[in-house]
């Protein structure tokens, strides 16, 4: 173990931790072969990314150390690790940005917009890339603070630095988080609004008396006049095509991947049980 780390975490690392930040270190440069960031210093960034009150083994866990070592180059200014950066997570976000281009800004200056406020900073703000914590894949976080910047730049408001992007289904009251969800909200329900015209006329009616008429598994039965192990299979069946029709519907929209489709959701999960239900009654 690096000897300047060894005196800078002190007390905080036991042999075990030290062990798997090191193994950590190597595969990072594994991934990232051309970009240098010494031991120390990912050593330092990583720790001090942890989630609050765990152990630092456990924590390790849970992050993407790969993505973390990128990050760390980029805040420490390597060459190789911004271009990496840019090429591995800016290029993903230009798709985007390019929904919220007009004709008074183009995706070209939301692009140049979004690589200054990742990697140089505003004024007295930080760069954003700092407030990356590793729960999640480095891409697909600068495309969340993308939308999120697109988002404002498109109502001429300044956005404020917040925490880590991938984790913005907390709850907190936050103007441009309500934008993020306004956004999304829209998207799903048009994702949702395709995958229910795609079902039978018989199919949709299950749903309804289940999510609109909130009518009991027995009553439904009674009214499909069958026995009700039947009208559970097929409404449980009727449910599992309408659910993976829909993702796979806004995964299209969108242009995500699994896990940013679930980051999504979890933004406006909140809010989907009544715009579900309000379809329902329009179908």
């Amino acid at each position: 173990m690096n000897d300047v780390m060894r005196e800078l975490l002190g007390s905080a690392l036991g042999d075990r931790d030290r062990a798997l930040l090191e193994q950590r270190w190597a595969r990072a440069r594994e991934r990232w072969p051309q970009v240098e960031v010494p031991l120390a210093n990912f050593g330092l960034y990583v720790v001090a990314r942890l989630p609050p009150d765990m152990p630092v083994f456990e924590g390790l866990e849970q992050l993407s150390t790969d993505d973390l070592y990128l990050a760390c180059g980029c805040t420490l200014g390597e060459p190789r690790a911004i271009e990496a950066f840019e090429r591995e997570a800016l290029e993903g976000a230009r798709r985007r940005l390019e929904r919220f281009a007009s004709g008074t800004t183009d995706a070209d200056d939301l692009m140049q917009r979004l690589r200054q406020k990742l990697l140089v900073g505003e004024g007295e703000d930080e760069p954003r890339i700092v407030s990356y914590g590793g729960r999640g894949d480095l891409a697909s976080w600068v495309k969340v603070v993308a939308v999120r910047e697109g988002l404002m730049a498109t109502r001429g408001q300044r956005p404020q630095v917040g925490d880590d992007a991938l984790e913005l289904a907390a709850g907190q009251a936050d103007p441009e988080l309500d934008l993020m969800r306004s956004h999304y909200q829209g998207e799903f329900r048009e994702a949702f609004a395709e995958a229910l015209r795609a079902l039978e006329p018989d199919e949709r009616n299950l749903l309804r008396y289940h999510l609109v008429d909130r009518l009991g598994i027995d009553r439904i039965a009674a009214i499909e006049g069958v026995h009700r192990a039947t009208a559970a299979r097929r409404l449980a069946r009727v449910r599992d095509k309408l659910h993976a029709t829909t993702r796979a519907r806004l995964t299209s929209r969108l242009q995500v991947d699994g896990v940013e489709l679930e980051s999504i959701l979890r933004l406006v999960r909140s809010r989907l049980d009544v715009s579900v239900r309000r379809l329902l009654e329009r179908a």
